[in-house]
């Protein structure tokens, strides 16, 4: 059995955030124009204006919690990728390997991943060690996905 593990958690960027406000900005503003359009027909009465920024609002909420919540940022990152394969991979999962160390030894490892669009969270277990998560970057390096994952290892007799 492999040593307890702490709880690994790195931010980085799985999409360019500069995008994805605008495209926030842009789906509010497109979704409370239509909201308030749709009351208007709905009702069928002609509303204030001003109904229209008490909207704004609460649509902005509602798509923040929507990309920010686990499930359906997963979701969506699945409708983005089939829409743009050039986007980053869901590494979400187990994933088995072995850590080089001198002399040609290799001690197997076991890291569980757990990823949305805003964070990357890294459990990695060994057993002789623990490891404590610095950063993680997503980087596509000629074609191919890289994920750089700096990181302080502990020995676990000494925890």
């Amino acid at each position: 059995m492999f040593a307890s593990s702490t709880l690994l958690t790195a931010m980085f960027r799985v999409i360019n955030f500069t995008y994805l406000l605008r495209y926030v900005a842009i789906a509010t503003a497109t979704l409370s124009i239509l909201a308030y359009w749709g009351a208007e027909k709905i009702l069928q009465i002609e509303l204030p204006i001003a109904r229209l920024f008490s909207v704004a609002p609460w649509v902005a909420l509602i798509i923040i919690l929507f990309i920010t919540t686990n499930s359906t940022s997963r979701a969506t990152w699945r409708l983005l990728n089939k829409l743009n394969s050039s986007l980053y991979p869901d590494l979400n999962g187990t994933w088995e390997g072995e850590i080089d160390i001198e002399e040609g030894q290799k001690i197997p490892a076991r890291a569980v991943i757990r990823q949305n669009l805003i964070e990357v969270q890294i459990d990695l277990h060994t057993a002789t060690s623990k490891s404590l998560t610095l950063e993680t970057t997503p980087v596509i390096a000629a074609g191919q996905f890289k994920l750089y994952y700096t990181y302080r290892s502990t020995p676990s007799n000494l925890t």
